[in-house]
C-alpha cells in the first residue's frame, strides 16, 4: 500500500506493524507513532483516537465475516436464529455505527 501511495521510502524506516487489538491503536493514542492505519471497526471506539478518514477505495481491503452451522449440529435452530438475528435488515444502522461496511446479500 505504501508503494501505491508513493511514500514507501519515507515511511518504511518509521513503519510499525501492529494490529489495533494488539496495541496498535494505543501506540497512536500515546503518540508513539504519528499515523495509524487500522480497521475502522477496531479503532472507532478506542479511547484517545480520532478517525480522520478512510483510505481511497482502491487502497482499501475488506474483511468478510461469514457464518455457518456445522452439519453435525443436532440442534441447529438456536444457531440459525442467532445468524438471522445478526443479519436482520433493521441491524444495518448498528453495524454501520460500529464501523462495519455492509455487503449486499445474495439469495
Amino acid at each position: 500500500m505504501i508503494e501505491q501511495l508513493g511514500i514507501a521510502e519515507a515511511v518504511r524506516p518509521k513503519l510499525v506493524i501492529k494490529a489495533a487489538i494488539d496495541g496498535g491503536a494505543q501506540l497512536a493514542a500515546e503518540g508513539e507513532v504519528d499515523v495509524a492505519m487500522q480497521l475502522l471497526s477496531e479503532v472507532q471506539s478506542a479511547k484517545d483516537i480520532t478517525v480522520v478518514g478512510l483510505l481511497p477505495p482502491g487502497l482499501q481491503s475488506f474483511v468478510v465475516y461469514g457464518a455457518a452451522i456445522p452439519a453435525y449440529n443436532d440442534k441447529p435452530g438456536a444457531a440459525l436464529a442467532f445468524v438471522k438475528f445478526l443479519s436482520e435488515p433493521n441491524k444495518k444502522d448498528f453495524w454501520k455505527a460500529a464501523g462495519f461496511e455492509l455487503m449486499s446479500t445474495a439469495n
